[in-house]
């Protein structure tokens, strides 16, 4: 199986962590080396959810480096769920997986279920993120 880092792109709510935590289960099961990481795991603290604006850089390295760290123990698939809703969010993933010989992999997660967000995030954010990814999106 090629090295394959998978970028789940979505609006909070969509259900990307627990999709993601799903294929981890099944690649567990399968013996398939996968590790998933987001940016909401920096703040979630003996398990609780503690959300705070303020250090959403640090959550943002805090990701970016357990990817790294995964791919320099070569860990066959990585995803990782943040919401990237726009190219340069998605950019230092795209030379994080180049610079590790990782296929890169972005997927659109849909809330078509009607999934709520379970970090309250508010409507005017949500409206935000979407109009951000929509307008961001790039098929070829």
């Amino acid at each position: 199986m090629n090295p394959t880092l998978y970028l789940f792109r979505h609006v909070s709510g969509a259900g990307s962590s627990t999709l993601a935590n799903q294929i981890q289960t099944i690649c567990d099961i399968a013996d398939i080396s996968c590790r998933v990481f987001s940016a909401d795991q920096y703040f979630e603290q003996s398990g609780e959810y503690k959300f705070d604006a303020t250090k959403l850089g640090q959550a943002h390295n805090f990701c970016f480096n357990n990817a790294e760290e995964a791919m320099k123990k070569e860990i066959s698939q990585i995803i990782i769920t943040n919401t990237f809703t726009t190219e340069k969010e998605i950019k230092p993933y795209v030379d994080l997986a180049g610079n590790y010989g990782y296929t890169l992999v972005s997927l659109i997660v849909e809330n078509r279920h009607g999934g709520k967000n379970t970090h309250n995030v508010p409507d005017f954010v949500l409206e935000r993120q979407l109009s951000k990814l929509t307008d961001n999106i790039k098929l070829k």
